[in-house]
């Protein structure tokens, strides 16, 4: 039995897998059981003992996705001891995902998916949430510890460093992966942590005192 699960665990796997490569590739509509199956080698009715449509393939897709984030944000957690560091850390994981895959910014921007498919859309909406909620503990620690100035509300935080990174998003996708979205999002929030750092930390980092 357990020999059974690992075995269907790797199957799974490298079909969401082939299913982000084709994505990335040929987008959400090019995303097929049959080019999937083929990308694996095997035959299409070997996807079906694990999925019954593409629908639910997409699902898998967007629940690795929500895995990936609490990942970096665990990630974050283990790397680095201090609020600002942490937060630098699992934007930067982000921004890495971006320039790893265009499969992610045009599952994000799907229209099959924002328009066609509730049950993603809705497993999407549950993931960016509670990536939201992990970014805002972050935040909150270090308001407690004096290191994150406390006027600004945790929970406004995540959305302000989503809006670091989807606008590079755009631009690595639009320049066909040229644009180099973690040098920006690194300069951005080289300037955010200025901005969020309490008046005491700013004034140890500040060497004139």
């Amino acid at each position: 039995m357990a020999a059974g699960k690992t075995a269907t665990g790797i199957r799974r796997r490298q079909i969401v897998e082939a299913a982000l490569g084709i994505v990335s590739e040929k987008g959400v509509r090019g995303l097929s059981v049959k080019g999937i199956a083929e990308r694996i080698g095997v035959v299409p009715s070997c996807l079906y003992r694990h999925f019954k449509c593409k629908g639910e393939v997409i699902e898998a897709v967007i629940a690795h996705i929500g895995e990936r984030l609490a990942w970096n944000a665990a990630e974050a957690r283990r790397r680095k001891t201090d609020a600002a560091g942490r937060i630098e850390a699992v934007v930067g994981m982000h921004a890495s995902m971006i320039s790893e895959s265009r499969a992610f910014p045009l599952l994000l921007f799907s229209e099959e998916v924002f328009h066609g498919h509730a049950k993603a859309r809705g497993m999407l909406r549950e993931a960016l949430g509670r990536y939201f909620r992990e970014i805002a503990e972050i935040v909150a620690e270090g308001q407690r510890r004096g290191e994150i100035r406390r006027d600004v509300p945790a929970e406004r935080i995540p959305p302000l460093l989503m809006g670091l990174v989807v606008p590079a998003a755009i631009l690595h996708y639009l320049s066909g992966g040229a644009f180099d979205a973690k040098a920006q999002v690194r300069v951005h929030l080289k300037l955010l942590r200025g901005m969020l750092r309490s008046a005491g930390e700013n004034q140890k980092k500040d060497p004139r005192r």
